[in-house]
């Protein structure tokens, strides 16, 4: 499949997860980055993906 975006068109669109935490978050940072990453920058016309760590909320675990 071929996507074809002009610059009038350019589009934003943004997906924000939330997990519970993880009872190995080692393993878990490792699949999401060895499985779910590359699957995501497999898409088609997606120019760049980017990922973030949480920052703690005032008063709670980080």
């Amino acid at each position: 499949m071929t996507v074809t975006v002009s610059p009038a068109t350019k589009q934003i669109a943004r997906f924000v997860g939330m997990y519970d935490t993880a009872s190995d978050i080692d393993a878990f940072e490792r699949h999401y980055h060895d499985v779910h990453a590359p699957l995501a920058e497999q898409y088609p016309g997606l120019p760049h993906t980017r990922s973030h760590e949480p920052g703690a909320v005032i008063g709670e675990p980080c």
